[in-house]
């Protein structure tokens, strides 16, 4: 069994200051800097030693553990100004404008009567499209499917 040509190290990763960081890395070592200018930041020596940015390549966000949380103070603070002293006013206020209409409409005998002959004939219409496009409808074994449906349409529509 022939020997890669070369062999895999596990990367090893530095944590340095902005102030120590080096130019240049061993390839494949990270470098993880915490006090950069732009924020915490992980680096990637590439194979010519450059350090590049991990966290601008694949758009990341490193943020730090929260701490542990802080205690209540035993401390008071300071009291609050005094409040006003004085009666609730038995003197109605000025009427406020007329509102907005709202979302209920009655609807009296005469538009429910329209709106109902409205329906009956849209439906009529519906009916007699679906009969006339079956009548027109060639005996080909293309249109068995199609026909199928439509029937099953002008079925439920009847109802």
């Amino acid at each position: 069994m022939r020997e890669a040509a070369h062999t895999l190290m596990a990367p090893k990763l530095n944590f340095c200051p902005y102030k120590n960081l080096p130019e240049k890395g061993t390839p494949g070592h990270l470098f993880f800097v915490k006090d950069s200018p732009r924020g915490p930041e992980l680096l990637l020596a590439a194979s010519n030693g450059v350090l590049c940015p991990v966290t601008e390549l694949f758009n990341l966000h490193i943020t730090e553990a929260p701490g542990a949380p802080g205690k209540d103070s035993m401390v008071p603070g300071p009291r609050g100004p005094r409040g006003l002293t004085g009666k609730d006013s038995t003197v109605p206020g000025p009427k406020g404008d007329k509102g907005d209409p709202g979302d209920i409409t009655v609807v009296g005998d005469a538009e429910l009567l329209a709106a109902v002959e409205k329906l009956r004939a849209q439906k009529a219409a519906v009916l007699a499209n679906i009969t006339e496009r079956l009548a027109s409808m060639p005996e080909h074994p293309v249109y068995a499917v199609a026909r199928q449906h439509l029937e099953q349409v002008l079925e439920e529509a009847k109802k």
